[in-house]
């Protein structure tokens, strides 16, 4: 009889403590805050940056022709150090998600500077307002570069493909991180010493530089 009373009371003591644990503990337990973060403020269609590359040569590729015989050589040598890019840039929100804009800065090659000016697309991922502080991008960029050395004709190009992520730093900072593919063309002048069989008005000699590209931008507006 004993063992029986002790049964049934220890049975109303674990009901009681799991009804307790029903009623009283969920009052203690803290619910976990959502926030929602603005990566993009559409409010304003036009967004300004400031920004730039790291680019690191993989190769370099040249390509000599020559328009009296139709004949063309093409060698390749290794990648030397290729430089960096500062831009500014400005681009207009399509969407929350498609923004098309232009860039101009400086090129800082190991023979030649250049000034780049390039279009631009890049394609966020998410929505424009988030529960995360970042969302990831792709982008393209293509345009004529137009160069500053003697050694060099003036008018190159370049193009790059990559992607990369944004984040929210701050409540109204932003920063773009970045990593691609580059391909950079210039047209070296030849060389005044010696004597050649083609007059140079006849040769059409081109380098091209194939690089990973590495950087930041920063969102002014």
């Amino acid at each position: 009889m004993k063992k029986f009373l002790f049964i049934l009371v220890l049975m109303t003591m674990c009901a009681t403590v799991a009804d307790a644990q029903r009623y009283f503990i969920p009052k203690y337990k803290r619910k976990k805050e959502v926030r929602e973060y603005t990566l993009e403020n559409m409010d304003k269609k036009w967004t300004l940056y400031l920004g730039g590359y790291y680019n690191m040569p993989l190769g370099l590729q040249y390509r000599v022709h020559s328009s009296v015989n139709d004949y063309t050589i093409r060698y390749e040598e290794k990648g030397s150090l290729l430089g960096g890019i500062v831009h500014v840039g400005a681009a207009y929100k399509l969407n929350d998600n498609l923004h098309l804009g232009m860039e101009t800065g400086y090129v800082f090659h190991e023979n030649s500077g250049a000034v780049p000016l390039n279009a631009v697309a890049r394609y966020y991922y998410g929505p424009a307002k988030a529960n995360s502080r970042g969302r990831l991008f792709n982008y393209v960029n293509v345009g004529p570069q137009f160069f500053t050395s003697k050694s060099s004709k003036l008018l190159g190009a370049a193009a790059a493909v990559g992607g990369g992520v944004r984040v929210l730093i701050a409540k109204t900072m932003r920063v773009d991180l970045h990593a691609g593919y580059m391909l950079c063309m210039r047209r070296p002048k030849l060389s005044a010493e010696g004597k050649y069989d083609v007059p140079d008005s006849q040769v059409n000699f081109k380098e091209y530089t194939h690089a990973i590209q590495v950087g930041m931008n920063i969102v002014i507006f």
